[in-house]
């Protein structure tokens, strides 16, 4: 069992000289990938859709970094109750800025926040149809793993505003949304 171990342990030094950033220098990642997407209301199920984008990358430290982006991403929404069956197709431009610490082999975890703003909305359905709110703030928390320059992430996020037009946006009964992507990147040094 010890020799398993030390073997794990210097596996994961051997790749973690490979995967940490460089104090003072900067990183350029491009992804795309799957969003799942659903919201607090009880009448929600979650559906698929996309994201991609790009992220800038500033290394503070040997494991510490900040980083800010933009993404287009599709999130989509069913809510079906008594008189009605909408497909909500928000289509959004996402400004993240985060925090990532490197633990070792290639791991990072990250958190921050995200600015989106909704460029369409292709809400579908039968029922009252929903105005959805231009601006949406969010708090995005995730893992990622690094392995020769490619870079595959998993995040949940969550709004802190609620999305519906119709509703103030601090009010607890609005809507918020909420999701899981997983995404595969390339990163690049500058």
């Amino acid at each position: 069992m010890k020799k398993l171990l030390v073997v794990a342990i210097l596996a994961l030094s051997a790749v973690s000289a490979f995967a940490q950033v460089e104090e003072g220098k900067s990183y350029l990642k491009v992804y795309g990938g799957y969003t799942n997407t659903t919201s607090n209301a009880s009448d929600a199920s979650a559906k698929s859709g996309f994201v991609g984008g790009a992220l800038f990358e500033y290394a503070l430290g040997d494991n510490v970094s900040l980083g800010f982006g933009a993404n287009y991403a599709k999130k989509q929404i069913n809510f079906c109750g008594s008189g009605y069956d909408l497909d909500v197709a928000l289509n959004y431009i996402t400004v993240p800025i985060i925090a990532r610490y490197y633990i070792a082999g290639g791991l990072s975890v990250y958190t921050g926040g995200e600015l989106s703003y909704l460029v369409s909305d292709d809400t579908k359905g039968t029922g009252q149809l929903m105005k959805h709110n231009k601006f949406n703030v969010g708090i995005p928390v995730g893992v990622g793993f690094e392995f020769s320059h490619f870079v595959l992430e998993a995040q949940y996020s969550a709004s802190v505003t609620g999305f519906r037009k119709d509703m103030d946006s601090s009010d607890t009964t609005n809507p918020k949304i909420h999701g899981f992507q997983v995404t595969l990147g390339y990163k690049f040094s500058l």
